[in-house]
């Protein structure tokens, strides 16, 4: 068989056609067969131009793959997995470009910046990506009790703006919220216990609904309590 054309395309392939057949072949094994135009290639050095090339289709997916946006080893390995048994060969020829130490930091200082997440939900999520612990330390370091109090303070002064609620079920209500974001108790405290605000407006409302509702004074001193105010 004849290589009747010879075509580079816009990535790391040739267009190779031989005969009325055409093969999308990665640029290292064009050279590396030295297939130039008016060649003769046997079946033979086809079908293992074939075999070698599979490995380079697989190999530019990954590289797209990666361009979106960073990853992980552990998330990478996962990827090729599921492209080809040889796993730890292809990792090998894309591990220059992994670097878990520099994402753990870029992702911690990238939640700082944008998100509400306190430092053990950012913990959690970068064990789920298998990062080494001494990495997810290392990085956590940025996300120090200064800039937690901060991110905190103002978690609590945009909940205090849209409160329905009595100050204990409020104080209640953020503690269990700032934790589910990741942040510590103690830290918490150290915020809320210097929060205070008049909640008699709010107790007032609530006693009309409840009159509205009961006639029996003692029920409605029990859903008072319950809901906070005192």
């Amino acid at each position: 068989m004849r290589i009747n054309k010879l075509k580079q395309l816009n990535s790391n392939f040739y267009e190779v056609t031989l005969k009325d057949s055409k093969y999308k072949i990665h640029e290292e094994l064009v050279l590396k067969y030295k297939l130039f135009l008016d060649k003769d290639i046997s079946q033979e050095e086809l079908e293992q131009i074939e075999k070698d090339n599979k490995f380079y289709i697989i190999l530019d997916d990954i590289y797209k793959y990666l361009s979106k946006y960073p990853k992980t080893e552990y998330e990478i390995r996962k990827y090729i997995s599921t492209k080809t048994k040889e796993v730890d060969k292809t990792y090998e020829k894309i591990k220059h470009l992994i670097d878990d130490k520099t994402y753990a930091k870029n992702y911690c200082l990238e939640k700082i910046s944008f998100s509400n997440d306190g430092p053990e939900k950012i913990k959690k999520d970068l064990k789920y990506k298998h990062i080494d612990s001494n990495f997810i330390e290392e990085a956590l370091e940025e996300f120090n009790e200064k800039r937690q109090i901060e991110k905190i303070k103002k978690v609590i002064d945009y909940r205090i703006k849209i409160n329905k609620k009595s100050l204990i079920v409020f104080k209640k209500d953020t503690l269990a919220y700032l934790y589910n974001l990741g942040y510590k108790i103690n830290i918490i405290n150290k915020v809320l216990n210097n929060i205070s605000f008049d909640d008699s407006e709010l107790k007032e409302k609530e006693l009309e609904k409840l009159k509205e509702k009961y006639d029996d004074q003692y029920l409605i001193k029990r859903k008072l309590y319950e809901k906070g105010f005192r």
